[in-house]
């Protein structure tokens, strides 16, 4: 009698304790109110996009930042900037502005000159950076070719490359196979030509950057998306000899000798100042870390490298060749 009395009494408490936990819940649930905290008013900046190449006249483009609120992601071109170009110290020339925020000037970058740019518009301060082109990369190439284990065809391109002592440089490989007609596993329409990066590079090399590195021993080498990465800090004012290869096993591009008239096996080898590498290996990595086949799912943000005083953007340069392969077979 005493235990049934005892099992009521514990299962009334039971629904008590539960109907004021609903009570609670609903009542907490009724006073929830939305507040939208409003983020602090930003000034906007200036953003000055502007890459240095030897080989290209100089181009610039200058828009304003956007405020963090903004959902459009159109950024505002300015139009009414004076952008000054000196060389060495001395004033170069004016840009003429070319419409949708772009400014032009026919000139060409000198390698190893020093430039500086500023940037004068009314409400701003006036936005300022500087930089030195790079000397073009002292290079020999030649290749070697022979079957892979699935039967494909595997190049090694040898690549000797001449550093200038007394400078810090970085030098990036990416190899381009042009003219080429898809065949093999997809059904393309083999008519159809296209220039294609080689995506994955192999490399035995202890001295390249493994920022985009794929562990992989499947012939032995370390596995590299799109681009080979070196410092010249082991190598410094020295020649130092890399080899890079890639498979046909995707592609199916055949051996070099059955290449037609047009097609080319190029390496691009670019020697990046120091503003530029920092650029280009930040954006790179944002670039993988959100890739759609390989995600980086626990990537921290990453800083896109900026060297712009009272603003933000980038003004850097680089130099660079492209040497077809094909016509280089190593003897």
């Amino acid at each position: 009698m005493i235990a049934s009395r005892l099992v009521m009494q514990i299962f009334r408490f039971s629904i008590m304790r539960n109907i004021v936990f609903i009570i609670l819940i609903f009542g907490l649930w009724s006073c929830t109110e939305v507040v939208e905290l409003p983020f602090p008013a930003t000034s906007s900046n200036l953003v000055l996009n502007c890459i240095l190449h030897p080989d290209s006249i100089i181009k610039a483009r200058i828009t304003t930042s956007l405020p963090a609120t903004d959902t459009n992601n159109r950024f505002v071109t300015v139009s009414n900037a004076t952008m000054l170009l000196y060389e060495n110290n001395n004033l170069l020339d004016t840009f003429a502005y070319g419409g949708n925020g772009t400014y032009e000037l026919e000139r060409y970058p000198k390698p190893g000159s020093e430039y500086k740019i500023n940037v004068i518009v009314p409400g701003y301060p006036v936005l300022t950076a500087s930089e030195q082109v790079p000397l073009s990369p002292s290079v020999n190439v030649c290749y070697d070719e022979f079957l892979t284990l699935l039967g494909g065809n595997y190049i090694d391109i040898i690549v000797y490359l001449s550093d200038v002592a007394k400078k810090n440089n970085a030098y990036w490989f990416h190899v381009v196979l042009s003219d080429y007609k898809r065949l093999g596993r997809l059904k393309y329409d083999s008519t159809q030509t296209e220039n294609i990066p080689v995506f994955y590079l192999l490399s035995t090399s202890a001295i390249a950057d493994d920022f985009n590195a794929i562990l992989d021993h499947t012939y032995g080498r370390n596995g590299y998306r799109y681009y080979l990465r070196l410092e010249d800090k082991s190598f410094n004012g020295s020649v130092v000899e890399q080899t890079i290869g890639f498979t046909d096993n995707y592609f199916r591009f055949g051996k070099v000798a059955t290449f037609t008239e047009d097609q080319e096996v190029i390496i691009h080898i670019t020697n990046a100042s120091q503003n530029y590498d920092r650029y280009l290996k930040s954006s790179f990595t944002y670039f993988l870390n959100q890739d759609f086949y390989e995600p980086n799912l626990f990537f921290e943000p990453i800083q896109i490298h900026s060297n712009i005083e009272n603003g933000t953007g980038i003004f850097a340069a680089y130099n660079s060749i492209s040497i077809p392969v094909e016509e280089f077979p190593c003897e």
